[in-house]
């Protein structure tokens, strides 16, 4: 029986499949966005979704995920829809809890992929200070696919000069930043 200390301690695996990771970002933002396509979470609920799938999907996405998109379109299970808006709404609730608790809270989410909640809180939050840590591909994406999209823009406080799509951190304003790191590569900082 493993114990949580066990657990809480244990080295995780150096070497990452980044394919298989990159396909669960993916798989994420299909399942919320059949959700919406189907009412579960609506345009008013959260006005980034459409736009950044899009963004994503279409413009910045790689080969594998614009091929992905063609062959998926909304075949997922009323149940599958049904437990990602449970997941967004209880995180969303959790995370309105969270931003009213500071006048400047600081969140930084590990894996964020291309998940609209830094959008909702920066827009919602003047003094939010959000943190974006995912691989370089999800990260220049995401860092493209805010770069040309207005409203992603507006939400973040972007202005065209402040992007310059250099690594480490591509994307950056006052209160949002996108930053790549692998954190299964060999030289990674350890958990």
């Amino acid at each position: 029986l493993l114990q949580f200390s066990d657990w809480a301690m244990a080295t995780p695996p150096r070497q990452g499949n980044h394919d298989a990771v990159e396909a669960t970002n993916v798989d994420a933002l299909f399942t919320k966005l059949s959700a919406c396509r189907r009412g579960y979470i609506t345009a008013t609920m959260d006005p980034y979704l459409a736009t950044l799938a899009d963004s994503v999907l279409l413009k910045g996405g790689s080969a594998s995920q614009k091929q992905k998109h063609q062959r998926q379109r909304d075949d997922f299970a009323p149940l599958i829809r049904l437990g990602t808006y449970a997941r967004y709404a209880c995180v969303r609730r959790a995370l309105e809890a969270f931003l009213a608790t500071s006048p400047t809270p600081q969140i930084i989410s590990l894996g964020a992929g291309f998940d609209t909640l830094p959008f909702l809180a920066c827009s919602a939050n003047d003094g939010v200070t959000w943190v974006n840590v995912d691989l370089p591909e999800t990260c220049l994406t995401l860092a493209r696919a805010v770069a040309s999209t207005q409203n992603l823009r507006d939400a973040v406080g972007l202005e065209p000069h402040e992007v310059d799509m250099k690594l480490p951190v591509p994307l950056r304003t006052k209160k949002y930043a996108v930053v790549c790191v692998d954190l299964a590569a060999d030289g990674a900082p350890d958990a």
